[in-house]
């Protein structure tokens, strides 16, 4: 027959175990969760893309085109204003880009 003592160490040591036990499984899920996004991450493709720089008067007022460079993908992302004679803005250029 065994004593309290005993019972009592054997309890406490199957406590520890299972909790080493536990925290194994979630370490190695963790683990294996930040590998997956790694992986992932690594597999994400990068977008190319391509750029057009239209004078500022080859579309001045013109929806139309405006409209059609859009149905075409094209998206404008600044725009450059340029001197005129030194002191007056003239023209801008207008850059757009697309994914390819």
């Amino acid at each position: 027959m065994k004593t309290t003592f005993t019972k009592l160490k054997d309890y406490w040591l199957t406590v520890t175990v299972l909790a080493v036990i536990v925290c194994c499984g979630i370490w190695s899920e963790s683990v294996k969760g930040q590998q997956q996004s790694q992986v992932q991450t690594a597999q994400k493709p990068t977008t190319a893309w391509e750029y057009k720089i239209l004078p500022s008067v080859a579309i001045a007022k013109d929806e139309q085109k405006i409209n059609e460079l859009g149905a075409q993908g094209w998206e404008l992302t600044f725009v450059v204003p340029t001197l005129a004679n030194g002191t007056n803005y003239g023209r801008s250029d207008l850059y757009f880009r697309r994914s390819k």
